[in-house]
């Protein structure tokens, strides 16, 4: 997922304006990208920052690589979008199983000899 960076004075994105943005970037994207990088899907966040995901298979890595052309497609739709970052900001690791039998002192351990005994 990347996060769009906002202007401090910028007025917060509605939902109808955050999705013809996305729309704008997969235009952009259509005419420089690989077929298969484009978005799949804007939100906005309850701070008011608007977010986008990388379709499925691509990275969002692969998106950052024609930065400056989402952020110039996005800044002629809103000018309040000022620059694109990775959003890497959880706190805490999110475990989408039953993390019961994981919370001990050992519990991390555990788990990632349990990753690897099924990925090898």
């Amino acid at each position: 997922m990347v996060v769009f960076e906002w202007a401090a004075n910028a007025p917060q994105i509605t939902p109808t304006v955050a999705t013809s943005v996305m729309a704008n970037i997969n235009i952009a994207l259509r005419k420089v990208a690989p077929p298969d990088v484009r978005t799949a899907m804007g939100k906005i966040s309850a701070c008011g920052r608007p977010s986008t995901m990388a379709r499925e298979g691509v990275s969002a890595e692969m998106l950052l690589q024609f930065r400056w052309e989402i952020i110039e497609a996005g800044y002629k739709v809103d000018n309040g979008i000022i620059d694109l970052v990775l959003n890497e900001s959880w706190s805490e690791l999110k475990i989408l199983l039953p993390y019961t039998r994981y919370r001990h002192p050992e519990g991390l351990v555990d788990l990632r000899e349990e990753i690897k005994a099924e990925n090898q």
